[in-house]
C-alpha cells in the first residue's frame, strides 16, 4: 500500500527506489541474518535481536504509511518553499551563481585536503573528510558546496532543454563536479541520474516503463557507486572492470552492513545508557549548523559517533570498514538507542515528516522545484540507513546552501536588470 501510494505521488522509479531501498533493509538483509548466517562477526543472530529488528522496521513503515495519508494533503502555505524554485531566474545568473560555488568549493577543498593543488594529487578523499569529524565538519560541506550548485544549474534548464542536451550537461556538469570537489559522498552522484529519470518521464510515462529497463539503469548505477568508492579512496588502481561489470551488486551488499549494527543495537543496548534524546535535541533545530569551535555549548548531534564509541571503544573493525569509519545503525535503531520504540516512533516520524516536505515540493510548483525537490527527496530515502539526527542535519544544509543559490541567482538577475535600463535609459530619442 505504501509503495502504491508513493508511486501515485512521485512516479514508479522513485517508489521503486523506496521499495527496493526498505525492502533489502528491513526485510532481505534480516532473513540473511538468520536464516543464512550472513552477519558481520561482531553483529547477531539471535533470535530475539532479530525479532525486535523486524519490529522496528514494521513500526517505521506504519509510521511512514500514516504520515504520508495525513499530511501529505495539507494545503498550509509555507513561503520557505518558493527557495527550490529558479524557473525566474536569469541563464547568466545561473552559471555565475555556479562559478560562486566552484570558488566556495576550491576554497573549502584546500582546506580540506591542506593543499591547494588537491585537483592533480591522488589522495583519500574518505581521510580528509573524517579528519574534519571534529568541530571543523563544516568544511566539508564547503568543499562538497559545488554539487548544490550542480543542482540548481540542472534544475534551471530541465525545462528548457531537449531530454538529449539535458543530459549531456548533466554528464558534463557531474564529472566536472566529482573531480573539482573530489565527492566523498559517491551516491549523490547516482542520485542526479535518478532525479533526472524521475524529472525526465511522466508519471504516466513511468508506469509504462519496463520493469527491464529499469532494472538494467538500476545496475548501471550500482557499478558507478563500485567506481566511485575506489575514487574517493584515492586508490583508482584497485578498480576491477570484471568486477565494476559482474559484481557489482555484491560490492553495494557492504551497504547493507547498518543492519548488522542495528541488529547488534537492538539485542546488547539494555546494557548501556540510553541516549535519551540528547543527540535529537542537537539536531532538531538549525542550530545543529553552527560548528561547535564556534558554540561550544550547543547540544552535540552525532549519535553514530556515540553509538561507535559505545559499541567499539577501540574503534570500529578495519577488516569490514575502512579505518575511522562511523558506524550507521538505520532510522529505527538510531531512534531505539533513545527510548526504545518510542524512540522509534518519534525518530520514524521526524523522517516521515521530512520525506512528506520533499513530496510536496516535488508535485507543485515549477519543473526547477521539481527536480531540486526530486534530488532532495531520493537522498532522504537513502539516508534510512543513517540516523535522524544526520538527516536533519543534511535536511537544514541543503536548505542553506539552495537558500544561499537562490540568493545569488537573484542578485545576479537583478544586477542584469538594472544594467539593461540604465543602458535604455540614455538612448537618444528618434523623431518619426
Amino acid at each position: 500500500m505504501l509503495f502504491q501510494r508513493l508511486q501515485r505521488y512521485v512516479g514508479r522509479i522513485i517508489a521503486l527506489l523506496f521499495l527496493a531501498y526498505m525492502s533489502s533493509f528491513t526485510v532481505l538483509k534480516p532473513i540473511l541474518i538468520f536464516y543464512f548466517d550472513l552477519y558481520l562477526p561482531y553483529s547477531t543472530n539471535s533470535e530475539s535481536a532479530i525479532a525486535a529488528l523486524l519490529a522496528g522496521s514494521l513500526v517505521f513503515l506504519i509510521i511512514e504509511y500514516i504520515a504520508i495519508r495525513i499530511f501529505i494533503n495539507h494545503r498550509s502555505k509555507v513561503p520557505l518553499l518558493a527557495v527550490f524554485d529558479f524557473a525566474k531566474a536569469k541563464p547568466s545568473a545561473m552559471w555565475l551563481t555556479f562559478i560562486c560555488f566552484m570558488i566556495i568549493s576550491f576554497v573549502g577543498s584546500s582546506i580540506k585536503f591542506s593543499d591547494p593543488g588537491y585537483l592533480f594529487t591522488s589522495t583519500s578523499t574518505f581521510d580528509a573528510t573524517m579528519a574534519q569529524a571534529g568541530g571543523s565538519y563544516y568544511i566539508n560541506y564547503l568543499a562538497e558546496s559545488l554539487y548544490f550548485g550542480m543542482v540548481v544549474v540542472l534544475a534551471f534548464y530541465s525545462d528548457k532543454l531537449s531530454k538529449i542536451k539535458f543530459f549531456l550537461l548533466l554528464l558534463i556538469l557531474v564529472v566536472l563536479t566529482f573531480f573539482w570537489a573530489k565527492m566523498a559522498a559517491r551516491t549523490g552522484i547516482m542520485v542526479i541520474f535518478v532525479a533526472w529519470l524521475a524529472c525526465a518521464l511522466s508519471i504516466q510515462k513511468q508506469r509504462a516503463l519496463n520493469m527491464f529497463y529499469i532494472a538494467a539503469f538500476g545496475y548501471f548505477l550500482l557499478i558507478l557507486l563500485y567506481v566511485g568508492n575506489f575514487i574517493r579512496l584515492g586508490n583508482i588502481d584497485a578498480i576491477d572492470p570484471n568486477r565494476a561489470i559482474f559484481g557489482a551488486i555484491v560490492a553495494a551488499s557492504s551497504d547493507l552492513g547498518p543492519v548488522d549494527n542495528a541488529a547488534l543495537l537492538y539485542g546488547t543496548m539494555h546494557q548501556y545508557q540510553n541516549t535519551s534524546f540528547i543527540q535529537l535535541m542537537g539536531a532538531v533545530t538549525p542550530m545543529v549548523l553552527v560548528p561547535s569551535s564556534i558554540f561550544p555549548l550547543k547540544l552535540p548531534a552525532d549519535k553514530d559517533s556515540e553509538l561507535t564509541r559505545i559499541f567499539f571503544p577501540g574503534g570500529a573493525d578495519t577488516t569490514f570498514y575502512h579505518q575511522g569509519s562511523t558506524l550507521t545503525f538505520t532510522i529505527p535503531g538510531s531512534g531505539y538507542a533513545d527510548a526504545g520504540y518510542f524512540g522509534v516512533v518519534v525518530s520514524s516520524l521526524i523522517y516521515a515528516l521530512i520525506l512528506c516536505f520533499y513530496i510536496r515540493q516535488y508535485r507543485g510548483g515549477s519543473t526547477s522545484t521539481k527536480f531540486v525537490a526530486a534530488v532532495f527527496m531520493i537522498i532522504h530515502i537513502i539516508g534510512f540507513r543513517l540516523s535522524v539526527e544526520a538527516l536533519l542535519q543534511t535536511f537544514y544544509t541543503g536548505l542553506l546552501l539552495v537558500g544561499i543559490a537562490k540568493l545569488f541567482a537573484t542578485i545576479f538577475s537583478s544586477l542584469r536588470v538594472r544594467q539593461c535600463q540604465s543602458n535604455t535609459r540614455y538612448l537618444p530619442i528618434q523623431r518619426i
